[in-house]
């Protein structure tokens, strides 16, 4: 299946379906770990396109994830919180090697927990339907 069903519910786009291992998390917990990464390269003093330049996005993305228009964060997991602050500080101060491992690992966290899911927005039913195919080694 190229595209996933969708459905609107609550006012709410969801997903019937995962089509491709990840899905589930480019959806939904990618989003919530580039804010995290914004709003930390932000406070490290980095300007959103230079930020955007970092994490492959556009300035305007990065604006979105800084106030919370897309990504929301409610509350971080103090773990995944040191998780993204030291990826933050990898990128502020040297530039970083395998940033996709480094969120690749963060995602891999969140996944294991299912209230770091509610964080992200996942539901208790979509929970299951995620592949294991996607957790990679970093």
């Amino acid at each position: 299946m190229l595209y996933p069903e969708i459905e609107i519910v609550g006012g709410r786009m969801k997903r019937k379906s995962f089509g491709q291992p990840c899905e589930g998390a480019i959806w939904y917990i990618l989003p919530y770990i580039r804010a995290g990464l914004a709003r930390e390269l932000a406070n490290l003093g980095l300007t959103q396109e230079e930020i955007a330049g970092e994490l492959g996005l556009t300035q305007a993305a990065v604006s979105q994830y800084k106030r919370g228009k897309r990504g929301k964060i409610e509350e971080l997991d103090e773990e995944v919180h040191h998780l993204i602050q030291n990826v933050a500080d990898g990128i502020s101060d040297e530039g970083i090697k395998n940033l996709h491992g480094k969120i690749c690992i963060i995602c891999n966290h969140i996944k294991e927990d299912p209230e770091l899911l509610r964080h992200c927005g996942v539901e208790e039913e979509e929970m299951e339907e995620e592949s294991p195919a996607c957790r990679l080694e970093a």
